[in-house]
């Protein structure tokens, strides 16, 4: 899928009831805890296994592999969130290969 074919194809699934209701949920309108910022953890974990997971389930895991040695928290947030869907069932062997990345954090 290109790029213009995955914005053609959020914009088509736009929903303005769902909009809302994910607005609320992330608590970034006025007054509220995360006023003006979207919050990662609550982004991450709700988008990861439904875009990237199922993405890995047809394609190629490299970009699993990438994001789980990137020195970014977030990405590495995505690649372990995003093997639930390919961890569930029970693929033992991503399961023991990945946990060695997410553990190389240095410490400040």
């Amino acid at each position: 899928m290109t790029r213009n074919q995955l914005v053609r194809a959020l914009k088509e699934a736009a929903d303005p009831v769902k909009a809302a209701q994910a607005a609320g949920y992330f608590k970034t309108g006025k007054g509220e805890y995360d006023e003006g910022y979207v919050n990662n953890w609550d982004l991450v974990d709700a988008s990861s296994r439904p875009i990237l997971g199922e993405h890995l389930k047809t394609h190629p895991r490299g970009i699993l592999k990438k994001r789980a040695k990137s020195k970014s928290l977030w990405e590495r947030r995505i690649a372990m969130v995003s093997t639930m869907t390919l961890v569930w069932p029970v693929n033992w062997t991503l399961l023991f290969r990945l946990p060695k990345y997410f553990f190389m954090i240095r410490t400040i």
